[in-house]
This record gives structure tokens, C-alpha cells and sequence, in this order.
């Protein structure tokens, strides 16, 4: 009885779809593709050992427990405004932040960087993180000359305009039901937002947590990371209004009212005042960086970006003796974020 002949290793791509059974040898033609003339293509497998594998796991651990080091260190009640500040300025450098991560391991009770019994060579504690020559040092005059066009508003106001107007309140007042999708997207990482803390002071319509700005500028996000919900909120108002208000659901579409929640936000921030100081505005200024990028408006959305790492560095330096566990962490968690984000 003539041996059978054994089959490949793994089968060509046409017989894998067929789900039949393959001869071939990885580098000739199958019985099957040569019977049918068809063309013969076999594919490397991509094969992960457990060797890789177990490397890989390790590799996250090991970032994993960094991220773990620096987050104790930030919002532990031992750490002094001028260790954190160390850490901080150290990352803002460019260390890694397995590096930092190691100088906390190695010298836990020293964690300005300084050794025990050697004298302490950290920096002032009224001396602010950001140097003048680091990333985040675009200033809002050279932003305002380089964004004129969205700065500048039509002489002419859009259907989008007239209905945003004539509805801004009411919006504003849906912004609630959006949060939830808006803060699950990971970019959100890049300026972070307290869902409990904005929810209490937009309740309350005051407060750290809150202004118009930044509500504009999360429901100009929203057309483009919710904009179902957005659509339905739109179509929902217009039908209501009976066409009124500035307009139907057919002249309004969600792009040009989230450009139009952007003028609103902008309006607001840039008033001659210089960079804006209470929390929430300052974020306002990171989703407004989002918002341009998510648009594909690359120098606008850098603008904003250089904007919120200069007006939180700002704020740093000016609340370093700030006693309040909570406002400095949120300083010290924004703080991080803009530095990754000007990255």
C-alpha cells in the first residue's frame, strides 16, 4: 500500500478559504492550484512563543508599577510642593518616567533627588516648573497671529450661527447626557476632566470645575467623538422649534455648529485678559486643541495645545504653596497631561 503524502505544514491562501485539505510544500504550487490553474500564495505564519510572550507580559509590569511610583509620589500628602515640582520638572526634561520612577525607588525619602546627608540642589519652591526655552512655551500672542482664521469671525452668520444663538442655553443644558461618551475616549488622556467635580459645579453653575467656555468647547468635541447623540440633539430641537430658531435640522449640520460651539468657547477665553486662570478654562483650552486636531486643523490645534501647557505652568507656579491635597493633585494631573500632550 503506496505511503499517503503528507499534508503541509500550513495551506496555501486558497485552500485555507475552501477550508480544504493542501499538499503544498510552502514554495510549489498545490495539486489543487495546479489543477485549477488558480495562482498559489502561502502566507508566513505569524507565530508568538511563550518565551515572547512572557517578555511582553514583563515589559507592561514594569510599566505598569513606573506609572504606579509616579502616581503615589504625585498625590501622596508627604510628598512637599518642591519634591513634586522636582518630579515634575524632571519629566518635563524629558527623563523617562521609568527613570524618575527609579530615583523615587531607589531614594524614597528623598524625592526632590537629593541623597541623604548630601545637601539638598533642587530648585526654589517659588520658581516655576517651566523654563522659558521647554515645549510649552508658545504664548497666546504668537497663537493669535497664527490662527486668524479661526479667530475671526464671518461677516455673515451661518444658519449654523443664527441657530446656535438662538439655542445655546438649551444645549448647554444637554451637555450632561454627553459626557459620559466624550470622557470614555482615550484622548481625553490628554486633558483630563473630573466627571464628579464638573457635574457638581455645572449643577451649580460655579465653581472651579465649570465655565461656558469649557462647555463650549466639550460640545464642539461632541460632533465629532458623539455625534450620533449630536444628531438626535440637533433634529430633537429643530423639529420642536418647528423650523424656527434659526433655522431646521436640514440648514444645521453638526460640523458647522461644533466650529460654531469653537467661536463661542474662543470668545470667551481670549477677551485681553491674558491666559485664563481658574481651572476649568484652562481645560477649555485643551479640548479646544482636540477639537482642531480631531478637524485636521494641525497649526490651530498646536496653538491651543502651546496655550493649555502655558496657562497651567502659570497656575503651577503660582500656587506652589497651595495646601489643598485636591487642587494640587488636579494642578499636578493636568499639569502631566499638557506636558505629554506638547509633546
Amino acid at each position: 500500500m503506496p505511503r499517503r503524502q503528507s499534508l503541509a505544514h500550513q495551506a496555501c491562501e486558497l485552500c485555507r478559504q475552501r477550508k480544504r485539505k493542501c499538499n503544498g510544500d510552502g514554495l510549489n504550487p498545490c495539486r489543487a492550484c495546479h489543477e485549477s490553474g488558480a495562482h498559489c500564495v502561502y502566507f508566513a505564519a505569524t507565530r508568538v512563543s511563550k518565551a515572547d510572550l512572557r517578555e511582553e507580559l514583563a515589559r507592561l509590569q514594569s510599566i505598569n508599577s513606573d506609572n504606579s511610583t509616579l502616581l503615589d509620589a504625585i498625590s501622596s500628602r508627604d510628598t512637599s510642593p518642591a519634591q513634586l515640582s522636582n518630579i515634575l520638572q524632571r519629566l518635563s526634561d524629558g527623563q523617562s518616567r521609568a527613570e524618575v520612577a527609579d530615583m523615587l525607588t531607589q531614594q524614597p525619602d528623598s524625592r526632590d533627588g537629593t541623597s541623604k546627608g548630601s545637601p539638598a540642589t533642587s530648585a526654589p519652591t517659588t520658581a516655576s516648573p517651566m523654563s522659558p526655552g521647554s515645549r510649552l512655551s508658545i504664548t497666546q500672542e504668537s497663537f493669535k497671529s497664527s490662527v486668524p482664521s479661526v479667530m475671526t469671525p464671518p461677516t455673515v452668520k451661518s444658519p449654523s450661527e443664527t441657530h446656535l444663538q438662538a439655542n445655546i442655553g438649551y444645549y448647554r443644558q444637554q451637555l450632561p447626557q454627553l459626557l459620559d461618551a466624550i470622557l470614555a475616549r482615550d484622548c481625553l488622556s490628554f486633558c483630563p476632566i473630573s466627571k464628579p467635580d464638573f457635574a457638581r459645579d455645572f449643577e451649580s453653575g460655579s465653581g472651579e470645575h465649570f465655565s461656558t467656555a469649557l462647555a463650549d468647547a466639550l460640545l464642539a468635541l461632541a460632533t465629532l467623538l458623539a455625534r450620533e447623540q449630536m444628531v438626535a440633539i440637533i433634529a430633537s430641537r429643530s423639529s420642536s422649534s418647528g423650523g424656527g430658531g434659526g433655522g431646521g435640522h436640514d440648514d444645521v449640520r453638526e460640523q458647522d455648529l461644533g466650529y460654531s460651539f469653537a467661536q463661542e468657547a474662543i470668545a470667551a477665553l481670549y477677551n485681553g485678559a491674558g491666559l485664563p486662570h481658574r481651572i476649568a478654562d484652562i481645560q477649555a483650552l485643551g479640548i479646544l486643541a482636540l477639537y482642531c486636531l480631531g478637524c485636521a486643523k494641525m497649526k490651530d490645534g498646536l496653538g491651543f495645545a502651546g496655550d493649555f501647557g502655558a496657562a497651567i505652568a502659570e497656575q503651577w507656579g503660582a500656587n506652589q504653596s497651595e495646601s489643598v491635597l485636591a487642587h494640587r493633585q488636579t494642578h499636578a494631573n493636568i499639569y502631566c497631561a499638557a506636558v505629554s500632550f506638547n509633546r
